[in-house]
């Protein structure tokens, strides 16, 4: 493993405090809430653990937008049931995954890209990769939420409000793909921005 320069060590030490300060406001919810199950804890703060476990040498721009998707899905929507309490609650969620998982395909670009730094790849290409790979991923969390609920009796696609089935997971599609292009324009003026400097 390539040893970290001082400015990464100080990028993981921020990742890693984000989590561990995140963890400890999950078990304080535990404590001191009546309504939070231990369950709904233990999927929260196994997902922050894992998340920091694998992921914590990300870039902080890309590792605080995962664990902040991730703490308002866990802790917001089951550990403080938000999805009970705000119906749009999901269709808001699929939205702002849209946009993460836009950033998230140019971090996979740029990972394809370290070996060949030679080539320089035009910017309306870069935003049309990462657009696509939003939008794909959106179809596939679809499958997998369909066959966690169909395998495991889970209830992702939320069939105890009322929700499911092909309306549930083309709304959840056409949401990600809104967030999607908002997340293309943002990674535009971000790129943008970065050519300037």
């Amino acid at each position: 493993m390539t040893p970290l320069s001082p400015e990464r060590k100080k990028q993981v030490r921020l990742n890693l405090t984000v989590s561990a300060v995140l963890l400890a406001l999950y078990t304080l919810l535990l404590l001191l809430g009546r309504d939070v199950t231990f369950f709904s804890y233990f999927e929260t703060a196994g997902t922050l653990l894992l998340v920091s476990v694998f992921l914590h040498r990300f870039d902080p721009m890309y590792y605080l937008g995962i664990v902040g998707f991730a703490c308002a899905a866990q802790c917001g929507g089951v550990m403080l049931r938000l999805y009970d309490v705000i119906p749009i609650y999901d269709l808001l969620l699929h939205l702002a995954s849209g946009i993460l998982l836009t950033f998230m395909g140019h971090y996979f670009l740029q990972l394809l890209l370290r070996k060949h730094p030679e080539h320089r790849i035009p910017r309306l290409i870069v935003l049309w990769f990462c657009w696509l790979f939003a939008m794909a991923s959106a179809g596939v969390w679809e499958i997998y939420e369909f066959t966690a609920d169909r395998l495991f009796g889970l209830d992702c696609q939320l069939w105890t409000l009322g929700y499911g089935g092909l309306v549930d997971t083309m709304t959840d599609i056409i949401m990600g793909a809104c967030g999607s292009l908002a997340g293309v324009f943002l990674l535009w003026m971000v790129l943008k921005h970065r050519k300037m400097d």
